[in-house]
This record gives C-alpha cells, sequence and structure tokens, in this order.
C-alpha cells in the first residue's frame, strides 16, 4: 500500500497583524527513496566544512536558535547546501499565500483557536494546520 507524507507549516501571526498568511504543503510518498538526496546533501556539507545541523529556515535567515552567533556569510553557505538536498530529494510542495485582510471573515476565533492546538500538541501541526486549510477552502467556496 502506498503511503503520503505530508508536511504542514504556516507563516504568518495568528492576530492577523501581516499582510500574508502562508500555508505550505510538503508531500513526498514513502516508496520514493530519500537516502540519495541525504547523502549528497551531507557531503556537501562536509566538502564546505559546514556544521550539520538541522535545518529551520526562519532561525536561519534570521540568526536565531542554533544559528545564533553564525555570520550572514556562513548561514548563507548552509542555505545553499540546502537547495542541494532539496534538489534531489522526490517531495512536491505548494505554498498557499493568503491575505490577512480577507481572512477576517473567518471570525476573530478562528488563529486563536489554531494556535491553541498548535500549543496543546507541540511540533506536530499537522491536524491544526489541517483545519486551518479545511476553514479556509470551505470559506472561499
Amino acid at each position: 500500500m502506498r503511503e503520503l507524507s505530508v508536511f504542514i507549516d504556516e507563516s504568518g501571526s495568528d492576530g492577523l497583524r501581516d499582510r500574508y498568511y502562508l500555508v505550505t504543503l510538503v508531500l513526498h510518498e514513502q516508496d520514493d527513496d530519500l537516502s540519495r538526496g541525504i547523502a549528497l546533501y551531507e557531503q556537501s556539507l562536509l566538502s564546505k566544512e559546514l556544521p550539520n545541523i538541522p535545518f529551520h529556515a526562519s532561525p536561519l535567515l534570521n540568526g536565531h536558535d542554533e544559528y545564533k552567533g553564525m555570520n550572514l556569510a556562513l548561514r548563507k553557505r548552509l542555505l545553499s547546501a540546502f537547495r542541494v538536498f532539496f534538489r534531489h530529494t522526490p517531495v512536491r510542495y505548494t505554498c498557499i499565500a493568503l491575505k490577512t485582510s480577507r481572512m477576517n471573515m473567518l471570525g476573530t476565533n478562528f488563529f486563536t483557536s489554531a494556535s491553541q492546538h498548535r500549543k496543546q500538541f507541540g511540533r506536530d501541526k499537522l491536524c491544526g494546520s489541517a483545519r486551518i486549510i479545511r476553514k479556509i477552502i470551505t470559506s472561499h467556496e
């Protein structure tokens, strides 16, 4: 039986203070092997003498968390190395950009409840984000 992995992440403030709210979906068929992409990524890090640390885009771009203290040039090199992984990995993705000015019609409790759900389940954002997408899609039909 084929199995599809879905990673869903959002970007934007829960209180709709940002101009856009982004929802990104990354899809991967479990039958598609990731080992080649991982090996190329790790080799790229090694050959460029870069640290092999987990990739987190926002902290990398802003120099926070495990990237704190790294200069901009090093962070750019890490981002470039990650492109190697992503280019050779059999995944598909899409990003939905929503204007927050149009999302007020979803109700004031919409983002509050989504935020509370994410806090309750920690890193597993799939359920909360899936509810967000379902509510957005049904509200625009």
